[in-house]
């Protein structure tokens, strides 16, 4: 099989479908922090165009695909160098399953939302007020369609095996937003 740089190949039989290559070695090395439950590419659905995010060893990058000539486009880096940003693996990052230009972003005490094409960076959660927790971390931050997000809170320890502690839960459209359910402890 012939697989170009970038673009669309044909898989042959049994298969008798179009592939297209997103990336190749120009683009760094891909690193593979994404799961299918944190969608990496955009809600594109009637629309020409679809956006694909990956993490990279240049930071989170982006590309567009054509999706009548299958022409693939790499936008690059999502963030400039210096933003805090730029040098995530862009594990856990994913797009909204609505909007084609809101990317959902995060670091250990924050959730993001990027407008990829006005750059608009807006801080949907800040969880530093939550100090009573101790030294925590957030991961596998996931959003629902009404916006309500939720993350699993990691407890930092020294050995690096930062047991789970609880769960957080935000949801914008309340005056209350947080609520907090600790991991539930099994009985012996």
């Amino acid at each position: 099989m012939n697989i170009p740089r970038r673009g669309p190949f044909p898989f042959g039989p049994p298969y008798e479908t179009l592939g297209i290559r997103i990336t190749n070695e120009d683009d760094g090395e891909i690193l593979p922090r994404t799961y299918s439950y944190w969608p990496s590419i955009n809600a594109h659905r009637g629309r020409d165009t679809l956006r694909v995010m990956l993490g990279t060893s240049r930071g989170p990058c982006q590309w567009l695909v054509d999706k009548c000539s299958h022409e693939v486009t790499p936008l690059g880096p999502i963030f400039p160098a210096g933003h805090p940003l730029a040098n995530s693996t862009g594990e856990g990052w994913y797009w909204d399953a609505r909007d084609p230009h809101v990317l959902y972003c995060s670091d250990d005490k924050h959730l993001f939302r990027y407008d990829v094409e006005t750059q608009d960076l807006v801080t949907v959660v800040d969880v530093t007020p939550l100090a009573w927790l101790g030294e925590f971390a957030l991961r596998q931050w996931h959003t629902s369609s009404t916006r309500t997000h939720s993350a699993t809170v990691k407890q930092i320890v020294a050995d690096g095996a930062w047991p789970s502690i609880g769960t957080i839960v935000y949801d914008e459209n309340q005056c209350q937003p947080w609520r907090w359910f600790p991991k539930l402890r099994r009985a012996r």
